[in-house]
């Protein structure tokens, strides 16, 4: 009976280790990011048609939290298709020259609220005049594309090193870059200011139109918002 017995436990306890060593095999793939042996395909089909359902919620609150004129991104959306289709159609009907940079100006200084259209077209339009005096001033410099191509290099490394400091300055330094890059396949890199002074020209023409787009097309008072807003909370 005594050697049964411990023939008993020792049966116990290589079948109790046997079950730590599989625990511990188990543990080791879950760390490795395998699935688990324990999962079944019925249990992963569900958790995938609650994150699909999960996810189709979130998209459909998203649309018609943003699909009604009460919205915000909704109205600036509106007001940057119909500013940009003004701006291709009147490059097209007065035939205006490098008229794309009218369009992608007013399209760049437009924002959502008219404060921040104010402040980006003050630096679109700061910056299109000082940079395309610098390039008229470059131009007066250099006569061969060697020359020209020199005068890119660094300038490109400037502008893209005070994008993210400040806008004005980055358009300082882009428009002469713009200019001289245009000036250069335009004309083997023998130019004169004519094109500088059209970049200034249309920058201040696109700046125009986005200030005048926000303005007439459903303009919402940030004073009256913020004010209506602080008596709500107080």
């Amino acid at each position: 009976r005594i050697a049964g017995s411990g023939h008993a436990d020792g049966y116990a306890y290589t079948v109790e280790l046997l079950h730590q060593v599989w625990r511990w095999i188990e543990a080791a793939f879950e760390n490795l990011g395998q699935p688990q042996t324990r999962q079944t395909h019925l249990t992963s089909m569900v958790e995938q048609a609650v994150a699909r359902q999960l996810r189709l919620s979130e998209i459909v609150g998203t649309l018609r939290a943003n699909l009604h004129f009460g919205s915000v991104a909704f109205r600036h959306a509106l007001r940057l298709a119909v500013t940009a289709a003004a701006a291709v159609l009147a490059t097209r009907v007065f035939d205006i020259s490098r008229g794309y940079w009218i369009s992608i100006t007013a399209i760049v200084v437009l924002q959502p609220y008219m404060v921040e259209t104010w402040r980006r077209t003050f630096d679109r339009i700061a910056g299109s005049v000082l940079g395309g005096l610098i390039a008229a001033w470059l131009m007066q410099l250099v006569s061969t594309p060697l020359q020209m191509a020199l005068l890119i290099f660094p300038l490109s490394v400037i502008a893209f090193a005070l994008r993210s400091v400040n806008y004005a300055l980055f358009m300082l330094c882009m428009t002469p870059l713009v200019v001289l890059i245009s000036e250069l396949f335009r004309s083997e890199g023998i130019g004169d200011t004519h094109l500088a002074a059209l970049r200034a020209l249309d920058s201040i023409v696109g700046g125009g139109l986005g200030l005048a787009a926000s303005f007439l097309l459903w303009p919402r008072s940030e004073e009256r918002r913020v004010g209506k807003e602080c008596r709500s909370r107080w």
